[in-house]
């Protein structure tokens, strides 16, 4: 929401927005692995390597896919409007080298964390049913 709010107020700053945008996705990569990997070990989960490759890979794939295919139509057309390939080499480069280690050492955390008691235990009572 922070981010909306300053794009209306620098509108003329797009491109510094966007590369706000994108380093903070990629340096809140930890805190991405150590969250749902916690969650993922909390409810019992046992492949948490499959996880981590899910977790770190879903979201920057899912965009890929949808974008790569506008990127190649407007280079087609020699638009004036795509991305040169340095940025987008760019973003890649964030996605792989800073994101999914970050991605992967929050999920080492997230695994290693101390199970969190229920805040309420109960007993199961059959009770018969006239």
């Amino acid at each position: 929401m922070s981010f909306i709010a300053i794009y209306h107020l620098y509108k003329e700053n797009t491109g510094e927005l966007l590369t706000y945008v994108v380093l903070s996705y990629c340096f809140t990569g930890f805190i991405n692995g150590y969250t749902s990997t916690s969650y993922y070990v909390y409810m019992n989960g046992k492949n948490w390597l499959s996880h981590f490759i899910l977790t770190s890979l879903l979201l920057p794939s899912v965009i890929a896919i949808l974008v790569i295919p506008c990127y190649i139509f407007e280079l087609y057309l020699e638009l004036t409007l795509a991305v040169p390939i340095k940025i987008v080499s760019y973003i890649v480069f964030l996605v792989i080298f800073i994101n999914i280690p970050l991605v992967f050492v929050g999920c080492l955390y997230g695994k290693t964390r101390t199970q969190d008691r229920l805040p309420v235990l109960s007993n199961f009572i059959y009770k018969t049913i006239p």
